[in-house]
């Protein structure tokens, strides 16, 4: 069994890739090869404990640890952390010591540290790059991951992260943010309250083709920046795509979403007073219907269709 350093602090994904970390270094020590390789993607990254030893792919890494299959360790005083969680990755830190068995030829006794990073490849949790150094490769007594080449990994693997996920003209999730947390969404078993919200900005076009896009840009920045003050601290904000944006949260009564959309229309109001081009947009809303939602997907369609249906009767009505 192993200890955990960062409490219960993570999701499902980080909970499953501790398991997976314990177990995959357990059978490596014991040679249960088959196992191992299961668990890991065709394209995995591995880095050894000495900096000379990489390897890119399942194969590669294969021929690499074919030297160490008559040797074997026992594990022991295992720790590891989640140092980081989305719909579908996470990166699993942690160091443990083994002891070379009896049987082998000589005696090692080390402490070991590793670092895993997971991607779901279909519906399992895969190993895309994993690492493992010894004690005198620390940089930092901290220091979570093994290597500084390993802390470079990790900070490229967040960046790429980053911008995967992240709308660089606002700062709001994206669309993929957006598909990766209606997968996660999807699979939890409680979907009691879950409320979408889809947001259509009037008039971009017009605004885009008078006065350029650079003022179209101002005006989505201004509209996110609204959006997330109005919103609870808690809810989502994603930029679909265009001028269409998408709030998901949790909120059990129509009156608490409504409250938060006349925030927002106050707020417009308030900023429209002081700008050139007005703000101006139409929204609709749905909750999450066991009864009748076969999926999330029918959920988004009936706030669809309450959004198109107020654009259409009042190109952005507002709240009596």
């Amino acid at each position: 069994m192993y200890c955990i350093l960062n409490g219960e602090t993570f999701g499902p994904l980080g909970r499953r890739g501790m398991e997976l970390t314990s177990e995959i270094m357990r059978r490596h020590y014991r040679r249960d090869w088959d196992f191992v390789w299961d668990q890991l993607a065709e394209s995995v990254m591995w880095i050894g404990p000495l900096r000379t030893q990489f390897t890119n792919g399942l194969r590669q890494l294969q021929d690499t640890l074919e030297c160490e299959k008559d040797f074997t360790f026992t594990m022991e005083r295992e720790h590891y952390q989640v140092v980081c969680e989305d719909a579908v990755s996470c990166i699993v830190a942690g160091h443990y010591y083994v002891t070379s068995d009896p049987g082998t030829d000589f005696f090692l006794r080390t402490l070991q540290r590793v670092s895993f990073c997971y991607r779901l490849c279909g519906d399992r949790l895969k190993v895309v790059h994993m690492h493992v150094s010894h004690p005198y490769e620390v940089m930092e007594p901290d220091e979570v991951f093994p290597l500084r080449f390993g802390k470079d990994v990790y900070e490229y693997v967040e960046h790429t992260r980053r911008m995967a996920f992240t709308d660089s003209l606002t700062g709001l999730g994206n669309r993929n943010a957006y598909e990766a947390g209606l997968v996660y969404l999807s699979r939890e078993a409680d979907k009691q309250g879950l409320c979408f919200i889809l947001f259509d900005l009037n008039g971009m076009k017009a605004v885009n083709d008078t006065l350029g896009h650079l003022a179209g840009d101002d005006l989505l920045r201004r509209f996110a920046a609204l959006v997330r003050d109005s919103m609870p601290p808690e809810a989502h904000v994603y930029r679909y795509g265009g001028d269409e944006f998408v709030v998901t949260l949790r909120s059990g009564e129509n009156a608490a979403v409504e409250a938060y959309l006349r925030d927002l229309e106050r707020r417009r109001e308030a900023a429209n007073a002081g700008n050139v081009v007005p703000l101006s947009f139409a929204w609709g809303y749905a909750f999450y219907d066991p009864a009748t939602d076969r999926g999330l997907s029918e959920t988004v369609r009936r706030a669809d269709a309450m959004l198109y249906a107020r654009k259409k009767a009042s190109k952005g009505a507002t709240l009596s």
